[in-house]
């Protein structure tokens, strides 16, 4: 038996102030957290203890500025650190991972401001980076694998094109490299799709005697994967999976049916290790009710 606690205490501070016509909105944050994690393994043989604590700051600072009515630019940087959790290996506690992220992008309003399109640069590095043992079916052990930087374009679009009309669609392509392994000094991190796209399109009824019924459909898939960069390194193929929905909606009572790769196509998940490849659920349907009062 397991038993996990961990606790987090933080001090931090927060400004946004507006200027130039209220065109240019600035913005700064810092934050200083203290976190101490125990855990506790007990066996009938024995009972084993594993603590740390680490501690670090935070802080991120940006700017948008409104160039027109329907336009307007940003840009940000924030460094900080995520806390360890236990799991490695070894058993200890490591250092927590550092991040450094450096953005710009711009967003356009299309539609009299219904559509929204963002379109964003980024760059970042990450230090004392852990992942999830894919080989432990616990999920419980994590592994080092150092350093990697992160570079790529996302774009996202949303917003309600005609009346009860909307969409969501997102994509994103990154560059992932090793960054202070002697061996894939600036090599390729493997297990994670360069491209990765979503699309979801709903549809709500206008008129009585159907108002408040939605439909729902929608795709999402990612571009193919390398697994680890030894000998018996393979490619995983990319995918793309259909979803749907249809949901009622009326005063307190809503209820919804949500079905999810609803044309049971077989994929595989991305994988760290090629003897370890996992497969991605086929169909599964949810209905849910839900009543206020």
């Amino acid at each position: 038996m397991r038993e996990d606690s961990t606790t987090i205490q933080g001090i931090y501070f927060i400004d946004k102030f507006d200027t130039f016509d209220d065109r240019l909105h600035i913005m700064g944050s810092y934050r200083y957290d203290w976190q101490a994690t125990n855990s506790v393994t007990r066996t009938p043989l024995e009972t084993n203890r594993v603590s740390g604590r680490n501690e670090g700051e935070s802080w991120v600072a940006g700017a948008a500025f409104d160039v027109t009515p329907w336009m307007t630019v940003y840009g940000n940087r924030s460094v900080g650190f995520v806390p360890s959790v236990l799991g490695t290996v070894a058993g200890a506690l490591p250092a927590p991972e550092g991040r450094d992220l450096a953005e710009v992008g711009a967003r356009y309003f299309l539609f009299d401001k219904r559509l929204s399109l963002t379109t964003s640069l980024f760059d970042l590095a990450r230090t004392n980076v852990t992942i999830t043992d894919p080989r432990d079916p616990t999920g419980q052990t994590r592994i080092l694998v150092g350093g990697l930087r992160s570079r790529g374009t996302e774009f996202e679009l949303q917003g309600e094109i005609l009346p009860g009309l909307n969409v969501i669609a997102s994509l994103a392509i990154q560059n992932i490299a090793v960054t202070d392994r002697a061996t894939e000094e600036g090599g390729e991190f493997f297990g994670v799709p360069k491209k990765t796209a979503s699309l979801w399109v709903t549809y709500a009824l206008q008129s009585t005697p159907f108002a408040g019924l939605t439909f729902g459909v929608g795709a999402r898939g990612n571009s193919r994967s390398r697994t680890g960069n030894g000998p018996d390194s393979v490619y995983v193929p990319g995918y793309v999976v259909a979803d749907a929905m249809i949901a009622y909606q009326r005063d307190d009572f809503s209820v919804s049916l949500n079905v999810k790769n609803i044309l049971n196509e077989y994929s595989l998940s991305p994988s760290y290790f090629s003897d370890y490849i996992g497969i991605n659920q086929g169909r599964s349907a949810l209905l849910q009710a839900d009543y206020r009062f």
